[in-house]
């Protein structure tokens, strides 16, 4: 699923984080969640292609912590932003070309 304005980001919420890859030579990151909300275990990779901007703040304001609390996602100028707001109070924001959630 490519995602858009239209998606239901609430998929994502009490997602839990996992690995997090990221191929500077293709300009792609991978992000390795389980999501209550799919079969197959809930495992799935959510990606972002050409990737032109990462930050990921941790400093865990709210204590330890590696569930989604929720997405925030935007379209524009020919991109698409994604803000991760986990329950440790740490953010993950991430600007690509689009992003893509695949079950694995």
């Amino acid at each position: 699923m490519i995602l858009s304005n239209n998606s239901n980001l609430s998929i994502f919420h009490d997602a839990k984080m996992g690995i997090i890859d990221y191929d500077y030579i293709n300009k792609s990151v991978y992000i390795n969640l389980t999501l209550d909300s799919l079969s197959n275990k809930g495992k799935a990779v959510l990606t972002g292609v050409k990737v032109s901007f990462i930050q990921f703040q941790s400093s865990e304001p709210w204590g330890p912590g590696i569930y989604i609390n929720k997405v925030d996602f935007k379209e524009k100028q020919g991109k698409q932003e994604i803000t991760i707001l986990l329950n440790s109070g740490d953010t993950f924001q991430l600007i690509a070309e689009h992003f893509e959630l695949k079950q694995n």
